[in-house]
């Protein structure tokens, strides 16, 4: 009997140690999302029942839309039939939120935006129509003494992943969104199709990068991750254990 009881005592401690686990991506802090090279959590505004404002309205549809096609500039990548080799198309994770690439076509995210033009909002359209549920901001995740993507940085580098814009941040102008660790208002969209994808970047000093590079990046935690720096090692602060520079082309349609 007693050795039946202390089997019974032994399972009950192993569920309680598996269901305890590790923190999953939703119970990491910012700050362990920042080592991780993964952008800060959303804030999330809560239900408030005795609240008299009106239920906020759904975007309005966007005139322009498209899709973004990645292509590796140096076919050197050591992953073999993934966006470090071959043609890629641009996603929105909503599972780690934030833009990823797949090899997949219908993976691909519709983007639309309002604006021809420089320092303008893109959004993704969930559900692939023409209007937009969210707008993409750049989300910095390796920093040095200042929110700057310049060549030797004081502090080090400046690099940024494309995560889902938190409320606070998608509607500010240019010069409110200059130096934030999150910035919205940097596309330069255009007003046809096909057209190579630019953003530039607003830095803390007041000046602008506008030949920031894209990269296609692994870390220990995710792969395949949107990226722009200047440079392939900025991201070895969070570990990146491959990277790739690609270009993104907007296109109308997919083939």
């Amino acid at each position: 009997m007693l050795s039946v009881l202390n089997l019974l005592l032994c399972l009950i401690g192993m569920v309680n140690i598996v269901s305890a686990g590790g923190p999953s991506r939703i119970d990491l802090s910012n700050g362990e999302r920042m080592k991780r090279g993964l952008p800060v959590k959303t804030p999330r505004k809560l239900y408030n029942a005795t609240a008299t404002s009106a239920h906020l309205a759904r975007r309005s549809a966007a005139p322009f839309t498209g899709y973004l096609v990645a292509t590796p500039q140096n076919n050197g990548g050591l992953k073999k039939r993934t966006p470090y080799d071959q043609t890629s198309y641009l996603y929105y994770d909503t599972d780690y939120g934030f833009l990823r690439l797949s090899t997949i076509a219908s993976d691909a995210s519709l983007f639309v935006w309002t604006t021809a033009g420089t320092e303008q909002y893109l959004g993704v359209s969930d559900d692939g129509d023409s209007t937009s549920d969210f707008g993409v901001c750049a989300s910095v995740i390796t920093i040095g003494s200042g929110v700057n993507m310049e060549p030797n940085a004081p502090g080090g580098p400046t690099s940024a992943i494309f995560s889902q814009c938190p409320t606070a941040y998608d509607n500010l102008t240019p010069s409110q969104a200059s130096g934030q660790g999150i910035q919205g208002p940097i596309f330069d969209t255009p007003s046809s199709l096909p057209a190579i994808f630019s953003a530039w970047f607003l830095n803390q000093d007041d000046t602008i990068t506008t030949d920031a590079l894209y990269w296609v990046f692994d870390t220990p935690y995710y792969t395949d991750a949107l990226g722009m720096a200047l440079s392939a090692s900025d991201f070895e602060p969070v570990d990146a254990v491959q990277t790739e520079q690609i270009t993104l082309e907007y296109v109308a349609s997919l083939a």
